[in-house]
């Protein structure tokens, strides 16, 4: 009769469940769980293939964001069950519409990308626009490396073609990436007045927006501009050459070197096409 009593009082004590809790609670553990190994996995790169504090950054409190909610959740519905289950919805609605976007940032990048553009198209004495990324000592890492084969290849084709080599030196660098940039195509036998090298730039919007200062400075602003850089970040490019005023310009692709870099430059062009949207 005793153990009745308890069992009965136990049950008197435990919240009320709401309907349709169960569905969102669900829902919200499976992206919270996909979100934090993500970003989990971006966060232990980071200590193989360092890209800066900001990334480091990102992927901590993303991951934290990811999961603190989730565990938070069972102590917050004893006291509050209807507040917490209003944040549970909140939660889980922001989960859901990173993971919708995300697949269709993959599908515009990755499963169905534009188009590189026809070299045979470009005006005689375009201007190539090649962005920079990583340097390791004096070379290119292998993403950059990609990049600047492909502009050489572009610009072997076409002799008319001049380039601007784009990007600064970040903090564990030893020289600017445009430094870099201009000596490997020069190595690559691409005459050095075809090569205009930009170094001050920290990031695409600098790139751009430094590329088109020298661009006015040397008088070429009746030139065409094409862009080259990797597959992933075209679509952003093409976004920020239209809001720096250059219009809708064609753009060539270089590969990713490796499936796994792919993947998290996917996440990490993702965040950075979504501080667009919040106006960065």
């Amino acid at each position: 009769m005793k153990k009745l009593k308890t069992k009965t009082a136990n049950k008197k004590s435990l919240p009320p469940k709401i309907k349709g809790e169960k569905t969102v609670r669900i829902t919200g553990y499976i992206c919270g769980t996909v979100i934090f190994l993500m970003f989990f996995s971006y966060l232990l790169r980071q200590f193989v293939f360092p890209e800066g504090t900001s990334p480091r950054i990102l992927a901590v409190l993303v991951s934290a964001c990811s999961l603190l909610p989730l565990l938070i959740y069972p102590f917050l519905r004893k006291k509050t069950p209807r507040l917490a289950f209003i944040l549970l919805c909140v939660y889980t609605a922001l989960a859901l519409f990173f993971l919708v976007t995300f697949v269709i940032h993959l599908w515009d990048t990755l499963l169905f990308p534009a188009p590189d553009a026809s070299i045979d198209e470009l005006d005689n004495g375009a201007i190539l626009l090649v962005f920079g990324s990583k340097v390791q000592g004096t070379n290119p890492a292998r993403p950059l490396a990609k990049r600047l084969d492909r502009a050489a290849e572009l610009m072997e084709a076409r002799p008319d073609l001049i380039c601007i080599v784009t990007g600064g030196q970040g903090d564990d660098e030893i020289m600017p990436e445009g430094e870099v940039m201009r000596n490997y195509l020069i190595a690559k036998g691409i005459p050095e007045e075809r090569i205009i090298a930009e170094t001050e730039a920290r990031n695409t919007i600098a790139n751009i927006d430094n590329s088109k200062a020298l661009i006015t400075k040397m008088g070429l602003e009746d030139r065409e501009v094409a862009c080259v850089s990797t597959s992933f970040h075209i679509p952003r490019i093409k976004t920020l050459m239209r809001r720096a005023g250059f219009g809708e310009v064609p753009c060539f692709s270089a590969d990713s070197p490796t499936p796994a870099s792919l993947v998290f430059s996917l996440i990490r062009e993702y965040c950075s096409r979504a501080k667009i949207l919040f106006g960065n």
